[in-house]
């Protein structure tokens, strides 16, 4: 027997951190009683195993019509739910199968449904943890594996609820603080998020980072080393949004609707800084301004070309989860 215990009471401490104790034992005369019948056992244990691997026939079938787009999101969402359900219930019923092996095909398969921004990597956490908790190595690998995989999703989720909130900043003329916000969500996964392809954080923060020089610097009345230094800023910005959306052809000609508005104004506002002319820089500010909270508001409604919105979960949800689970039955008895 393998009995391992982690605590993280003290993980933030870098002299303590994770502490994993690890007992290894052997129980001798360990055999079924003289009435247990072991050919009635495999025959239940092989029938539960043909109901999972008919369980995951469909969620590939299923993952597999996505992917030629024959199914939308919210019908693939609908059919995996489904299933992965199915093979839940399957678990609940004999949590032991395999070692442990189904729980990570569980937690592993519901990363699927989070790719489809469905709130879900609670679940992924949840099953794999479970998985941890059988003393087949090869189980546990696939479980840490697996959950390495959920650490890179919540990064992308983060960087997702940073650019939201980045965003509402924006919309409340709070542009300082918006630059500071968006520039995080860019850094937690070098401008990628959750649904997030096409550069549209780097986007953001271009945006940002004009109305924040034009209305905290005097409509840009600063030195030529500061206003270089701000043009310089957001073109890269706009160049590393680019390579992102170059290829995604169904935006258009153009590119990407709003990095091409606030390229074009970034020109015009160039000329009207050299011009010199206060009033015409402030009037096509306040234009650049309204354009800005129209898109800030497609995005936060989910409007094409932005990611749609992701659908919440139910605050009660995980403890309901949490209180299905075999052992938590057990410990409740």
């Amino acid at each position: 027997v393998q009995f391992v215990a982690v605590s993280t009471a003290d993980w933030e401490n870098p002299k303590v951190g994770l502490v994993r104790l690890e007992i290894t034992l052997k129980v001798v005369n360990n055999v079924p009683p003289e009435d247990f019948d072991v050919l009635q056992f495999q025959r239940e244990e092989n029938a539960a195993r043909a109901r999972g691997d008919a369980i995951m026939d469909s969620i590939y079938k299923t993952w597999g019509k996505w992917e030629k787009n024959e199914l939308d999101n919210q019908e693939t969402i609908a059919l995996l739910t489904t299933s992965l359900n199915r093979l839940r219930d399957l678990l609940e019923e004999y949590p032991n199968l395999d070692q442990g092996m189904w729980w990570t095909q569980l937690g592993g398969y519901y990363m699927n449904v989070h790719k489809l921004l469905e709130n879900k990597l609670f679940e992924c956490e949840l099953y794999l943890g479970q998985a941890l908790l059988f003393g087949d190595s090869k189980v546990r690998r696939t479980a840490e594996q697996n959950l390495e995989g959920c650490y890179q999703k919540r990064l992308l989720e983060t960087a997702r609820y940073l650019w939201m909130d980045g965003l509402e900043q924006l919309l409340k003329g709070e542009y300082a603080t918006a630059v500071e916000t968006l520039n995080l969500a860019s850094t937690k996964y070098e401008g990628w998020g959750w649904g997030i392809n096409n550069g549209d954080i780097w986007i953001s923060e271009a945006a940002a980072r004009i109305l924040n020089y034009g209305y905290n610097t005097n409509n840009g009345g600063s030195s030529k080393t500061k206003q270089q230094h701000f043009f310089a800023e957001v073109e890269q910005l706009m160049a590393k949004a680019k390579e992102r959306y170059k290829d995604a052809t169904w935006l258009g000609q153009n590119g990407h609707p709003w990095a091409f508005e606030i390229t074009n104004a970034l020109k015009e506002y160039r000329k009207l800084l050299k011009q010199n002319d206060k009033n015409a820089v402030a009037s096509g500010l306040e234009d650049f301004k309204k354009q800005t909270t129209v898109w800030c508001v497609r995005v936060v409604q989910g409007t094409v070309p932005f990611p749609p919105k992701s659908n919440p979960r139910n605050s009660d949800d995980a403890e309901a989860l949490k209180k299905r689970l075999p052992w938590a039955q057990q410990n409740d008895q």
